[in-house]
């Protein structure tokens, strides 16, 4: 998700948005988006990725 905002305009998101934000994406991807985005492994930052499908 931090990749779709610049870094300026991630970082004006509080935390705990920028947490629900990230949950959302997560449950698109698996329900609803699962023919458009496959998550992937996290990043040693505990970020999630995501490949386009």
């Amino acid at each position: 998700m931090k990749e779709l905002f610049r870094g300026f305009e991630w970082n004006r998101i509080a935390k705990g948005n920028r947490t629900k934000l990230g949950s959302m994406m997560y449950a698109y991807a698996l329900g609803e988006g699962a023919e458009a985005l496959e998550p992937l492994d996290k990043t040693p930052r505990n970020q999630q990725r995501y490949r386009k499908l």
